[in-house]
């Protein structure tokens, strides 16, 4: 067996790719939505009343499983169903847990 047909043989073989699916896992622990108190949900409302389509956004929301974040460019506010659409991920505004604009 020539040292090339060797190593195809072991080039896809990834010994820490076991860690790195139970690390992931891990980090997907489901965890209870935070209930927010009214004066955090009135500056995340303002916050989102002053987006624009292209403005970059930080946004930590509750994704019904555990808490995500998105960081992009903002393509819809969608005042009427209440969601926000950064780059191809669409959130409620219910479920942001926090939102900061980076680049007006």
């Amino acid at each position: 067996m020539a040292s090339k047909d060797r190593a195809k043989i072991f080039s896809s073989f990834n010994p820490l790719s076991t860690l790195e699916r139970a690390l992931r896992q891990k980090e997907r622990e489901r965890r209870e939505k935070l209930e927010l108190d009214e004066s955090m949900v009135d500056e995340i409302l303002k916050k989102i009343s002053r987006l624009r389509a292209a403005n970059e956004v930080y946004v930590s929301y509750y994704d019904g499983y555990t808490y995500a974040n998105a960081r992009g460019l903002i393509s819809d506010v969608n005042f009427k169903n209440k969601t926000l659409m950064v780059v191809k991920t669409r959130i409620k505004f219910e479920d942001i847990n926090e939102i900061e604009i980076v680049h007006a």
